[in-house]
């Protein structure tokens, strides 16, 4: 671990990791379960530590795990943003039809939602097997009937391969679940959290819909079509981006902070849509997305082949937002406006080099304050550039580099 910027929690974690995998007396089935709980109840997982964590079950094989434990797993995976290939592929062969045909209510809505959350091309014949279990009589009962909305935007967001198959039970599973909404959840929409959410779910099926339909769902029944219609126009309270970090609230603060410096004041909760905007700039178009720590995600298979070249994979490819924040982002593109998204590590970086240079020419000390808010200013200064060029005629534009 020598020689690597890990923070320490980060070494601890990883540390926990290695002990999970290097103790002889736990099974299999006992070291994802521990597993689940350092991802989904921990900080930010350091990659290493997801590498190890997930290379080891892999190698402890998947077909001994119970599909419930499975689906807990994936739903950690989700949580820290962790994308592995041959992880997902083993996961899908182990997730056979019938097993996904036992599922509880809430193990499909996990499942489901994770190969959405983590971009897994699922197969046709996976999918049809998630649409068949959708329609079982135990999955829209009144517990889960809130769930409705949310599942039915995982399925038109779902990467379903080949693009241009035929699902047989796609439209049917469609049909069923906007069937329970409006039945069961559209008179309950109008309060509470729960409500702003089934709407923004809605609302944003309805987009995909519109906008991005997938290629095997065929057009809707009248009535179905008569919700969606209706879902367009549904104001909501959900916001573009939420990191859920305190980590992720303090890049947004400072973000605000430093654009008030630069005498532009940000349009807090902005209304774009159906949906609110953290950090909008309504005169020049423009919407600041902070995603967080957790708002991106992150590829085992791909830092573990860059590092052992020497670069680290944020260089030689940029992180993955996530796909609700995607869909939010062209959401805004489609409403004419310009998107900038601030990574964490971007912001922190920014800062950072403005002090090493004030360092290296013995103008200031490492703490000074001066030097992090002018990196701020340089950086939102580059991201406001950018908006303004794309506000320009493509035959005026000149390069920003």
């Amino acid at each position: 671990m020598a020689g690597r910027n890990v923070p320490r929690a980060g070494l601890v974690a990883e540390a926990i990791a290695l002990g999970l995998v290097k103790s002889a007396s736990l099974s299999t089935e006992s070291l994802m379960q521990r597993a689940c709980r350092l991802m989904r109840y921990g900080g930010q997982t350091p990659v290493v530590t997801g590498r190890i964590l997930v290379e080891t079950c892999l190698a402890n094989g998947l077909r001994s795990m119970s599909p419930g434990l499975l689906c807990s797993f994936m739903g950690a995976m989700v949580r820290q943003g962790f994308m592995h290939t041959r992880f997902f592929e083993a996961s899908l062969e182990r997730m056979h039809a019938s097993a996904v045909a036992r599922l509880p209510a809430s193990a499909l809505r996990a499942w489901v939602g994770a190969l959405v959350e983590l971009r897994v091309p699922v197969p046709a014949r996976h999918m049809d097997a998630c649409c068949c279990a959708i329609m079982r009589r135990s999955f829209v009962d009144d517990t889960s009937a809130a769930f409705a909305a949310p599942m039915l935007r995982s399925l038109l967001l779902a990467k379903v391969k080949p693009a241009d198959t035929a699902l047989r039970y796609g439209d049917a599973a469609v049909g069923h679940l906007l069937s329970t909404v409006s039945t069961k959840i559209l008179g309950k929409t109008g309060t509470g959290s729960t409500g702003s959410a089934t709407r923004t779910a809605l609302a944003d099926a309805a987009w995909l819909l519109e906008h991005r339909r997938p290629s095997w769902l065929r057009p809707l029944a009248a009535h179905h079509s008569v919700v969606m219609d209706a879902a367009r126009d549904w104001p909501c309270v959900a916001e573009t981006a939420e990191s859920g970090t305190r980590q992720g609230a303090a890049v947004k603060e400072a973000v605000r902070a430093a654009l008030v410096r630069l005498g532009v004041t940000p349009d807090e909760g902005h209304m774009a849509g159906h949906f609110h905007v953290p950090l909008a700039l309504p005169q020049l178009q423009c919407a600041l997305l902070c995603p967080g720590d957790f708002g991106e995600l992150r590829d085992l298979a791909c830092e573990e082949d860059v590092s052992s070249a020497g670069t680290g994979c944020s260089e030689a490819r940029p992180s993955l937002l996530r796909p609700l924040l995607e869909l939010r982002t062209a959401q805004l593109q489609q409403l004419g406006w310009h998107v900038e998204v601030i990574r964490d590590a971007e912001w922190h970086a920014a800062r950072k080099a403005c002090v090493d240079i004030g360092v290296a020419d013995g103008s200031i000390d490492s703490s000074g304050n001066i030097s992090l808010a002018r990196g701020e200013e340089l950086l939102l200064r580059l991201k406001l550039a950018s908006s303004l060029q794309s506000r320009v005629p493509r035959r005026r534009r000149k390069s920003l580099k």
